[in-house]
């Protein structure tokens, strides 16, 4: 902000200047607010996504277990009981 005493020209200009200042600092603030409501509502959708879909985590280690189950069946044994374990220290 400018301060200018007198009401001439520059101080109508002033006055104009300061006024688009704080238009700039409002406008900046409700930016600000927005993208922090946007986050959270991004956010939300994931938490709510992961709610509805407990079971997604799930059917990706099962695949993954069928993947390496049909990669090496020779080993197939040894494979479950690895992802057996590890399941208990996560």
């Amino acid at each position: 902000m400018i301060e200018w005493g007198a009401k001439d020209e520059i101080g109508a200009l002033v006055e104009e200047y300061n006024k688009m200042v704080d238009q700039l600092a409002k406008s900046a603030d409700a930016l600000a607010k927005s993208e922090r409501e946007s986050a959270w509502r991004e956010m939300a959708k994931q938490v709510a996504h992961e709610i509805k879909n407990p079971l997604t985590p799930m059917k990706l280690s099962v695949q993954h277990l069928q993947r390496s189950i049909k990669d090496n069946p020779q080993n197939a044994p040894e494979i479950v009981t690895r992802n057996k374990h590890a399941d208990r220290t996560n």
